[in-house]
């Protein structure tokens, strides 16, 4: 399992946020069949998405991927966009993954990829 530190520019560079709560943090499980290659993450009132959080790494099937210290605010809700290898996309809409300091674990499986 790997573990990463989001860049808190990421949610606040766009919007103000409220960051009285307890950070949390975010798993992703790549159940797809497919390498991950990029994870892309942006408020949902947004129409641009931030940097790619895995970097220069990518995630195989069955790896989890963590980030941590996301600020709580629970007002705001995230798009999340992942792209496999064979360029692929697998879009969470309007996804709330900050529940004060709490951690939520989200499954992508082939029922997520975009038609």
């Amino acid at each position: 399992m790997r573990y990463v530190t989001l860049a808190l520019g990421l949610f606040v560079g766009a919007c103000d946020v409220d960051t009285t709560g307890e950070p949390c943090s975010w798993e992703i499980v790549n159940n797809t069949g497919f390498t991950l290659v990029s994870l892309e993450i942006s408020d949902a009132d947004l129409e641009v998405w931030g940097p790619n959080q895995l970097g220069d790494q990518s995630l195989p099937d069955g790896a989890t991927y963590t980030l941590t210290d996301i600020p709580s605010n629970p007002a705001s809700y995230y798009d999340v966009r992942a792209t496999d290898e064979d360029g692929d996309t697998y879009t969470l809409a309007s996804t709330d993954f900050c529940l004060d300091g709490e951690t939520l674990r989200t499954v992508l499986t082939l029922k997520n990829v975009d038609l």
